[in-house]
C-alpha cells in the first residue's frame, strides 16, 4: 500500500503533493499546442479525478496547454478548496512572451480565473521571462500586488533554463521556480545555483522528469520509435533519440530496474526539489509513480555513477527543439 507524500512550497507554505499532475498532454493537440495527439475531454476529466483520488492535489496547467486549463476548471469544482492549481502568466497561446502591459495582464488573469472557474489562483508563474529585464521586474511587481489583493496565493517563475537562476536579482526573487531537471539534464546541480536556492529558500518544481515519456521502458523497448504527426516528439532528431537511448541503457545497468523508477527516484533524491511535475494518464500510472516515491531511495554510489555517465554529454547536442520548455 503506497502513501502519498506532501510538502509545503513558497512563502505562503502551500501544502502540495510531492507529485504534481502536469496537464499539457490532457489538453490534446490543437493548432497552437502540439502535445501528444488527441486526448478526449472525458478521459482528461477522469484522469484528473483519478489523480485526486490517489492523493495528488497539485495540478500544473497553462493557457498554452490546449484545452487543459478549462478542463481542470470544469473538473475540480466540487473539490476546489482541496486542490492547488498553478498556471502561467505572460505567455501567448503560441508560446511567445507577452510584453508587460497592465491591461493585457489583467485580461490574462481574468481569463485564467474564468477558465478554472474560481475567484483565486493558487500559484501564478511568470512564463520564461528574460530575468531582471524591465518587463520581468514589472511583472513581478504586478504579481506582488495580486498576492496582496488575494487574487493569487503565491507567485513564481517558470524558466527555460535553470541557469537563469544565476541572474536573479535578490530584490525581485520569487519563492517558487519551475525548471527542467532529470537523469540527463543536470544543469540545476551547478553549486552556485544550489547556493542561491538554499539561501533564498526557493521551492523548485522539477519538470521533464521522464523527458516527455522518453525515459520509460516503453521507449527503450522500441528501437525504432516513430511518433505520430500530431505528437510534438515527432520533431526530435533521430540522433538525439539514439544518444538518449544509449545513456538510459547504461543507467539501467547501474540500477537494474525500470528506467522510469530510476528517473523519478533520482530527482526525488535531491532535497531542494519540492514537487515533481509528471504527465500521468491513467490510474495504473498514478499508483506506480506514487509507489516509486515510497520505495528505497537510490544508493549514493548509483547517483554518483549516473552523474559520471552525464559527463559523456548525452543531453547537450543542440538537437532538441527550442519550444519544448514545459512539462
Amino acid at each position: 500500500m503506497f502513501k502519498t507524500q506532501y510538502t509545503k512550497i513558497g512563502w505562503a507554505k502551500i501544502k502540495v503533493s510531492k507529485i504534481s499532475l502536469g496537464t499539457w498532454g490532457l489538453g490534446g493537440s490543437t493548432i497552437n499546442n502540439l502535445s501528444y495527439g488527441f486526448y478526449s475531454k472525458e478521459k482528461a476529466k477522469k484522469t484528473i479525478l483519478e489523480a485526486f483520488e490517489n492523493g495528488i492535489n497539485f495540478f500544473d496547467t497553462s493557457l498554452t496547454y490546449g484545452n487543459a486549463e478549462k478542463i481542470v476548471g470544469e473538473t475540480i469544482q466540487k473539490i476546489r478548496s482541496n486542490v492547488i492549481i498553478a498556471s502561467k502568466l505572460g505567455v501567448s497561446k503560441n508560446y511567445s512572451r507577452i510584453p508587460f502591459d497592465r491591461k493585457t495582464a489583467d485580461k490574462q488573469v481574468s481569463s485564467i480565473l474564468k477558465s478554472i472557474k474560481s475567484d483565486y489562483i493558487d500559484i501564478l508563474q511568470l512564463y520564461n521571462p528574460k530575468v531582471n529585464s524591465e518587463d520581468c521586474i514589472r511583472y513581478i511587481n504586478y504579481l506582488k500586488k495580486l498576492k496582496k489583493k488575494g487574487v493569487i496565493r503565491e507567485y513564481g517563475l517558470t524558466l527555460g533554463s535553470p541557469n537563469e537562476i544565476l541572474n536573479l536579482n535578490k530584490n525581485y526573487m520569487t519563492s517558487v521556480i519551475q525548471c527542467n531537471f532529470n537523469l540527463l539534464d543536470l544543469r540545476i546541480l551547478n553549486p552556485k545555483i544550489l547556493k542561491i536556492i538554499k539561501k533564498n529558500n526557493i521551492s523548485i518544481l522539477a519538470r521533464t522528469i521522464l523527458n516527455f515519456g522518453i525515459f520509460t521502458e516503453n521507449f527503450l523497448l522500441k528501437k525504432n520509435q516513430i511518433f505520430k504527426k500530431k505528437d510534438h516528439r515527432n520533431g526530435l532528431a533521430k540522433q538525439q533519440l539514439v544518444l538518449w537511448r544509449k545513456a538510459l541503457l547504461e543507467i539501467k545497468k547501474i540500477c537494474n530496474e525500470d528506467i522510469e523508477n530510476t528517473a523519478i527516484k533520482f530527482v526525488n533524491s535531491y532535497k531542494f526539489v519540492s514537487s515533481l511535475i509528471i504527465g500521468i494518464q491513467n490510474k495504473s500510472e498514478f499508483k506506480k509513480n506514487l509507489n516509486i516515491l515510497n520505495q528505497k531511495a537510490l544508493k549514493k554510489d548509483q547517483i554518483k555513477n549516473i552523474l559520471l555517465i552525464n559527463k559523456k554529454n548525452y543531453f547537450y547536442k543542440n538537437l532538441k527543439p527550442n519550444n519544448l520548455l514545459d512539462n
